[in-house]
C-alpha cells in the first residue's frame, strides 16, 4: 500500500462525523463499517467513486484520484473509511474511468470501421507483416525512395477513414497515455488485450497516423532539401577552386611593366629591405 495513502487516512480529523447520524448499530465488520460510513453503500456507484472517477478521467496515478476522493468526504464531513478500503474504491474509480474512455474512442464506429482497424493486425501476405507494423517502421533516412513510401503510408492512413477529431473525445492527459502505450505494444501485444482497450488503441493510432507521418515526410524532405543544397555549394566551391588555379597557371606571372606604379614601390622597399 503506498505511502501517502496510509499517512493521508491515519491524519484524518477527529471531528469528521459521519453524514445523518451515528454509525448503524450491529455487528458489522470494519470493512463493511467503513465503507458504509464513507457514502458507498452501493458501492460501486456511491459517491466516492463517482468523484474518483472524475479525476481519474485524466490520469491513472493513484494519488490524485485518493485525494479528490478524500476532499470529497472531508467537505462532506464523512469519517474517512481505512486505507485498505479507500484503496479499493480508488481501484474501482479507476477502473470506471478507463472503460468511460474506450466507450468514448469506440462509440459510433461502423461495423467496416472496426473490420478495418481489426484488420491492422492481421499480417498482409504482401508484405509479410502486418499493416499496423508497417505504418509504424519507416526508415528516417533522407532520401527520395524514403518520401515515396512515408508518403504511401500518409495515403493508407486517410483511407482508413478514421476521423482525427475522434481522439478529442478524451483527457488529453489520457489520449497521449494511450499514444504512447501504443507505440511501444507489439503487434501480438495489441491483438491479445481486452477487446475495448484494444479498439481505444487503434482508434487513437489511426486517429493521430496521418499528422505523424506528415510531420515526418515534411522533416525529411527538409533534410533531404538541406542535403542537396550543401552537395550543390560543395560542388561549386571545388569548381570555382578549380578554375581560380587554372586562370592562374594560363596567365602566368604579370610583368613588371604591367604592374601599376604602388605595387613596383612596394616591390622596391621590399628589396631595399632585404638588401
Amino acid at each position: 500500500m503506498p505511502l501517502w495513502l496510509t499517512s493521508s487516512v491515519c491524519h484524518r480529523p477527529t471531528s469528521l462525523i459521519m453524514r445523518e447520524g451515528a454509525r448503524p448499530a450491529g455487528n458489522m465488520s470494519s470493512n463493511c463499517r467503513d465503507t458504509w460510513a464513507c457514502g458507498a453503500s452501493d458501492w460501486p456507484t456511491g459517491a466516492p467513486v463517482r468523484v474518483g472517477s472524475d479525476a481519474a478521467w485524466a490520469t491513472d496515478r493513484g494519488e490524485p484520484i485518493v485525494l479528490a476522493m478524500l476532499a470529497h468526504l472531508r467537505a462532506n464531513q464523512v469519517l474517512l473509511p481505512s486505507a485498505t478500503v479507500l484503496e479499493r474504491i480508488g481501484l474501482a474509480a479507476r477502473a470506471r474511468a478507463r472503460k468511460k474512455t474506450f466507450e468514448a474512442l469506440a462509440v459510433g464506429l461502423s461495423d467496416t470501421e472496426r473490420d478495418t482497424l481489426a484488420g491492422l493486425l492481421s499480417v498482409d501476405p504482401d508484405l509479410r507483416r502486418s499493416r499496423f507494423a508497417w505504418l509504424r517502421d519507416y526508415s528516417e533516412s533522407p532520401a527520395p525512395s524514403n518520401i515515396v513510401a512515408l508518403l504511401d503510408r500518409l495515403e493508407y492512413a486517410q483511407r482508413l477513414g478514421i476521423d482525427p477529431a475522434r481522439a478529442g473525445r478524451i483527457h488529453a492527459g489520457r489520449l497521449a497515455r494511450l499514444i504512447d502505450e501504443g507505440a511501444i505494444m507489439t503487434v501480438q501485444h495489441i491483438a491479445d488485450l481486452e477487446p475495448a482497450r484494444r479498439m481505444a488503441i487503434l482508434v487513437v493510432q489511426a486517429a493521430s497516423l496521418g499528422t505523424r507521418l506528415t510531420d515526418a515526410t515534411l522533416a525529411m524532405f527538409e533534410k533531404y532539401m538541406g542535403t542537396l543544397f550543401s552537395r550543390a555549394q560543395n560542388r561549386d566551391e571545388k569548381r570555382f577552386q578549380a578554375t581560380r588555379r587554372d586562370v592562374g597557371q594560363s596567365i602566368g606571372p604579370v610583368p613588371s611593366h604591367h604592374r601599376s606604379p604602388s605595387a613596383c614601390e612596394g616591390s622596391r622597399r621590399g628589396r631595399r629591405r632585404r638588401g
